[in-house]
């Protein structure tokens, strides 16, 4: 009886107290080793992204976004707004809300696509000023991405499965159709001359399914809307909002209040959509290829793989941005 009080008092005094801090001690490091994957995370997005402040104009003046004429971003001084254009990630209708906000006349349902060109891009810009814009944290640099997922598939369903029927709903209006049997789809217009293409046999009256465009947009790009998105800006430092496609129509909202002097009431809470009494990008009313409610009639996992393969900066791109989606 003596020997077990003895060993009971031994455990409750010395071993209970020493196993509690050893669970405790255990639990520290842990949340300290989490804190710190949080805070090299951090640090890492900080340091890829942060804009350094320190670019310099003979820098700028080789930057692609300042000399060539597609890929330099659209300027609008008065906000202070410099947006990068991303194609196939809602760029027809970033370019009306740009243009209301230029004070351009857009009509809903009347303007054209061509008419929507009559931008001032940072290219036109003597290059200490493109330089002071790319630097300035007064300046908002904007550019929407997309899960290149997506992305691809709405490239192949605008330029080349909507050719293989007669008739397609172009997505302005939803009473009109358009006619295109027997017209060469425009990626058969473009990479039906190219080498790769060369000893196929009726290239421009072939149906090029899902798989084979993947494959072809290797090396025939058709400009920029099958190109990866991390290529298109040479120095990513410099976007200070990238907007989540997944997010769209909530990012934009919170960017144009972000700016100030009713740029939301005048040009965003409404004017878009079917019938123009939408918010911006509340209905997606150009070249609406419905990509994402299609991704399973088209993705296969070897697919998907290759698509993740393809474009792994992309993906990089976006858990860097968007770590919660992605």
């Amino acid at each position: 009886m003596v020997i077990t009080l003895f060993y009971l008092t031994f455990y409750l005094f010395f071993v209970m107290p020493s196993a509690k801090k050893v669970t405790i001690i255990y639990k520290d490091t842990i949340e300290a080793h989490n804190n710190t994957l949080k805070s090299t995370k951090k640090v890492s997005f900080e340091k890829k992204f942060k804009l350094r402040n320190n670019l310099k104009p003979g820098q700028v003046k080789n930057y692609a976004v300042y000399y060539h004429e597609n890929r330099s971003p659209i300027v609008i001084e008065k906000y202070k707004l410099m947006w990068f254009l991303n194609p196939k990630a809602a760029s027809i209708t970033t370019r009306t809300l740009l243009a209301r906000m230029m004070n351009q006349q857009v009509i809903h349902g009347v303007t054209k696509y061509k008419d929507l060109l009559n931008f001032k891009k940072l290219r036109e810009y003597p290059v200490k000023n493109a330089t002071e814009f790319l630097n300035s944290p007064e300046w908002t640099r904007v550019i929407i991405l997309r899960d290149p997922k997506e992305r691809i598939l709405s490239a192949y369903l605008d330029k080349e499965q909507r050719f293989h029927v007669e008739i397609y709903n172009d997505g302005h209006n939803s009473m009109r159709w358009i006619h295109v049997k027997n017209k060469t789809s425009p990626f058969r217009r473009i990479c039906c001359d190219e080498d790769s293409t060369m000893s196929m046999k009726d290239c421009k009256n072939h149906k090029f399914n899902f798989s084979e465009f993947l494959n072809l947009t290797r090396t025939c790009t058709m400009g920029y809307h099958c190109k990866s998105q991390y290529e298109e800006i040479d120095d990513w430092s410099v976007i200070n909002f990238p907007i989540n496609f997944k997010n769209l129509a909530n990012d934009t909202e919170v960017l144009l209040r972000k700016l100030g002097n009713n740029v939301w009431q005048d040009f965003g809470a409404t004017g878009h959509g079917i019938n123009g009494t939408s918010a911006i990008f509340k209905e997606n009313t150009y070249h609406a290829t419905g990509a994402k409610t299609k991704m399973d009639n088209y993705y296969t996992p070897t697919i998907e793989n290759i698509v993740e393969k393809r474009f792994s900066k992309d993906y990089d791109l976006l858990r860097d941005y968007f770590p919660d989606d992605y």
